[in-house]
Formats: C-alpha cells, sequence, structure tokens
C-alpha cells in the first residue's frame, strides 16, 4: 500500500489560530463509531464543551484531518493474527469471519 506524507507548515496557519474548543476536537472522532462514542461520553463528563485549549495551530490541524479523513473508510474486522495470510509479493489477505478482504501491494 501507498502511503503520502503530508504536513502543515507553520507558514499555513493563520497567526489568528491560537487554539480550539473542546467541541471542534469531537468532530475528529466518527459518530457511528462504537469506541468513538464513548470517548466523547468521557470527555464530556471530564470538560466543558466550550473549553478552550491554547495550542496555537490546533484549529488548522484539525480542520486539516477533518479534510484528510474524507478520504478514507475506516472499517472495523474482527480477527484474529492467525487469520491474516502474507504472500511474498507483499499483499496480504485478512480472513475475518465477517468475509476476505485482499490488500493489494500499491507501492508499484
Amino acid at each position: 500500500m501507498e502511503t503520502k506524507k503530508r504536513s502543515i507548515l507553520k507558514l499555513d496557519i493563520p497567526k489568528s489560530d491560537n487554539g480550539i474548543i473542546i467541541s471542534d476536537l469531537f468532530n475528529l472522532l466518527i459518530s457511528t463509531d462504537q469506541t468513538a462514542n464513548q470517548i466523547k461520553e468521557i470527555l464530556n463528563k471530564q470538560f466543558e464543551q466550550d473549553e478552550f485549549i491554547p495550542i496555537p495551530g490546533a484549529q488548522t490541524l484539525v480542520n486539516t484531518q477533518i479534510v484528510q479523513n474524507k478520504n478514507y473508510i475506516k472499517k472495523d474486522l474482527i480477527s484474529t493474527l492467525e487469520n491474516i495470510t502474507f504472500y511474498s509479493d507483499n499483499t496480504f489477505t485478512i480472513n475475518s469471519d465477517q468475509r476476505r478482504i485482499f490488500v493489494p501491494n500499491n507501492s508499484d
């Protein structure tokens, strides 16, 4: 699988980006994911939604990650290590109870 390095330069961060509000961070958590919902519940108890975290560039980072997340589909598969088959051409399959998934090698 091919990966692409992405980065945010200091020049890309507006001077007005001096932090982020907790509720904006929640936009990174996928609402249909059970674990994300549990994290949200815990954070809701520990932090106020309108609490501000003063980290310069945080809002830009979160917004960039939200855009990146739209390029991917997240799937959780339940499988054990024994159900993963590796091949000599750097491909592998995940043989879960739900389905067999072939993961091609896109690095060519």
